[in-house]
Parts: C-alpha cells; sequence; structure tokens
C-alpha cells in the first residue's frame, strides 16, 4: 500500500488527536469521579459525625441542666423540664438524619445501639423530669446517679462507635479519592 505522504501524515494526526481526546476524556471522568469521592466525604461522612456530635453535646446541655434542677425553686422547675423535653426534637432529627446515612449492615449495627442506648437513656431521664416536677429532690438525686448517669454513659459509647465508624468511613475514602 502506497499512500501519499499528505494521506500518512493526515492519518498520523488524526491518530494523536484521537488519543488526545480519549486522554482528556478520561481526565474528566476522573476528576469527576474524585470530585463526587470527595463532597462524600466533605458532605457526607463529616456531616453525619457532625449528627453525632450534635447528640452528644444536646445529651451533656441536658445533663448539666439536670443535675441544675436539684434544689431549685419549684416555679422555675417547670418552665425548664419544659425546655429539657425540647431537647429530644433536636436529638430525635439528628438520628433521623443518621438513619438515612448509616445503610450499610455496619453503619445499621452501630445505629441501633446508639438508638437502644438512647431509649434507655430518655427512659432514665423522663424518671427524673417527672421527679423534678413532683419537688423529690432526694428521690431525683438517687435516680440522677442509679439510672441516668449510666443510662448516659452508655449512650456517649454507643455514640463514640457511630464517630469511630464514621472516620473508618472517611479514611477510606480519602484512599479511594487518593487512588
Amino acid at each position: 500500500m502506497n499512500l501519499k505522504i499528505s494521506t500518512r501524515l493526515l492519518l498520523g494526526f488524526g491518530l494523536l488527536i484521537a488519543l488526545m481526546a480519549l486522554m482528556m476524556g478520561l481526565g474528566l471522568y476522573s476528576v469527576t469521579s474524585l470530585g463526587k469521592r470527595l463532597d462524600a466525604i466533605v458532605h457526607g461522612n463529616f456531616k453525619d459525625t457532625m449528627d453525632t456530635v450534635d447528640i452528644r453535646e444536646t445529651v451533656n446541655e441536658v445533663a448539666r441542666a439536670v443535675y441544675n434542677l436539684e434544689g431549685a425553686d419549684a416555679a422555675k422547675r417547670g418552665s425548664d423540664v419544659a425546655r429539657l423535653e425540647g431537647s429530644e426534637k433536636i436529638i430525635n432529627k439528628n438520628f433521623e438524619t443518621l438513619k438515612a446515612s448509616l445503610t450499610t449492615d455496619d453503619g445499621a449495627q452501630v445505629l441501633k445501639k446508639a438508638l437502644s442506648a438512647y431509649t434507655s437513656y430518655a427512659e432514665a431521664r423522663k424518671k427524673v423530669l417527672a421527679m423534678a416536677l413532683q419537688n423529690q429532690d432526694a428521690d431525683m438525686a438517687k435516680t440522677i446517679q442509679q439510672d441516668l448517669r449510666p443510662a448516659q454513659n452508655s449512650l456517649f459509647n454507643a455514640l463514640d462507635g457511630i464517630v469511630n465508624y464514621q472516620t473508618e468511613r472517611m479514611e477510606a475514602s480519602a484512599q479511594e479519592a487518593a487512588k
């Protein structure tokens, strides 16, 4: 086959342009894929961690407020108890967000532990708040120490499990993005 030099040059440059277009397409695909992984790290895993931290902070605020109920005057207790009961909405909202994102088997398992611990904590908190409204300070102090604090510690341990799981997910996502 005897092609003119102009035809050979045209075919050679055409092949080079096709290879460059292919490389550009692969590069664009890689950058898009990396962008999606980084978005998952920043907006997914990190946000889940912050929701878990919000739950912990809300529980800590409730704990401080419950401890302050001891010895508080009866008139102030009613408004304080109502405010504390409102914290349940914040915690439940954060748990709903976590339910939507912790969909793997491992994620569902750590979430289940946290929800179980939260149920125990919420029951103990309701018991203490009912005692506060009835001015049962001695019983309230005993219930705080025997029921509420252990339930709170169990909840914190379960929340730590979620944070550890989320940290592992973030690290895996970062390694995948680095590839």
